[in-house]
């Protein structure tokens, strides 16, 4: 290579190597010499302060690393489905993107054009704490050096109260229009509250007929829990009593069947879930106590469950009627009227009932007994 002049030529040192084994080598120029070694000062500085480079790696690319060294080893099946689906939406705004180029105000941009998309803010909030995930194994993994993005971005504000259940009119239109093994799936999640993925997952083995239970083994929160059997439940059961242990009758994917259905049917505004909401709605009408329907419903708290609770006949009527029969005097309030069994026994005397004559001969005598003595 053609240099120029000795005195255009640049000289830099190799930082890397000891004071005393560094030498000095000759560039093409003054600047390209001064420029190298600012670099080579650069990293030297950054090993020494703890600073490392990110990979140049994109969301795609992180994502299949994630899937393959995360998600298979440690989350259930139906995440597996799940996540890869949920990034093809995710891929087509941000996938071609470096880690380290994604910023905050981009994520809102995300959330913005998700919104235009006519996407439920509910589904946006799932594909964040996806999002939320990958940046934090990208982090433990030292693929990259910066902070979680998604940590100064805020979900939206989503209304989790919605309870949408059938009327006994649209649950006889329901069980009349299905057949089959969808009819007792749909009989199933009315009788128990079972969720579609819990339904799905029922095994032979798991039903105890000698009981009338049967076994939740992999619910939302990871746990067993039993849940008790009535009349229709056993006979819709008792179909598949001679499978083999493993056997899981319901495994297929009868969503869209189901939705295909509803939608001839024309029953509005309704999903397989509500099947759910519309177990413990029927519970709550009928007078069964909260708490109780919590249990059947494996709420954690009872705040997911009072969600139900303007379903009950009359119980805040019932409680301050309750009170009234306690403590309140026997006169005529707006419209109360109480029953004889459970009058207060410190009411007056109805002076229709007594003789005021042998009253006051009574009293008369026991004044004069008092004075005598």
């Amino acid at each position: 290579m053609a240099y120029p002049n000795k005195k255009d030529k640049g000289w830099y040192a190799d930082w890397r190597l000891p004071n005393r084994k560094r030498r000095r080598k000759l560039m093409p120029n003054k600047a390209l010499a001064e420029q190298y070694e600012s670099q080579q000062k650069l990293k030297i500085m950054r090993g020494t302060v703890g600073i490392v480079e990110s990979e140049p790696v994109t969301l795609r690319e992180f994502f299949n690393r994630y899937f393959e060294r995360h998600t298979k080893i440690n989350k259930k099946a139906s995440a597996q489905v799940t996540e890869p689906f949920m990034m093809r939406g995710i891929n087509k705004h941000l996938g071609d993107m470096r880690l380290t180029d994604i910023t905050p105000e981009i994520i809102e941009k995300f959330k913005a054009k998700r919104l235009e998309e006519k996407r439920n803010p509910a589904t946006i909030n799932r594909g964040l704490g996806l999002l939320s995930n990958i940046f934090t194994k990208a982090i433990e993994w030292d693929v990259i050096h910066t902070a979680n993005p998604l940590r100064k971005v805020k979900s939206f504000k989503v209304n989790n109260t919605r309870v949408r259940y059938l009327s006994r009119d649209e649950i006889t239109q329901l069980l009349g229009a299905t057949k089959g093994v969808l009819r007792d799936i749909v009989q199933i999640a009315l009788n128990t509250g079972m969720r579609r993925g819990e339904i799905q997952k029922i095994r032979r083995k798991d039903i105890n007929f000698s009981n009338n239970v049967f076994a939740i083994t992999d619910q939302k929160n990871g746990e067993t829990s039993y849940l008790p059997m009535n009349r229709v439940c056993r006979e819709v059961l008792s179909k598949y009593r001679d499978l083999a242990d493993n056997a899981q009758p319901f495994a297929y994917d009868f969503s869209s069947t189901f939705d295909r259905i509803v939608k001839k049917l024309e029953i509005p505004n309704f999903h397989f879930h509500d099947l759910r909401h519309t177990f413990a709605s029927s519970l709550v009408m009928s007078g069964i106590d909260l708490n109780t329907v919590r249990e059947l419903l494996r709420h954690k708290s009872l705040q997911m469950t009072l969600r139900y609770a303007h379903l009950a006949p009359g119980f805040k009527q019932a409680a301050v009627e309750r009170l009234d029969t306690y403590w309140t005097p026997d006169e005529k309030l707006a419209g109360c009227k109480r029953p004889a069994a459970r009058r207060n026994p410190l009411q007056p005397l109805r002076h229709e009932n007594l003789d005021l004559r042998r009253v006051e001969l009574l009293a008369s005598a026991m004044r004069m007994q008092r004075s005598t003595s």
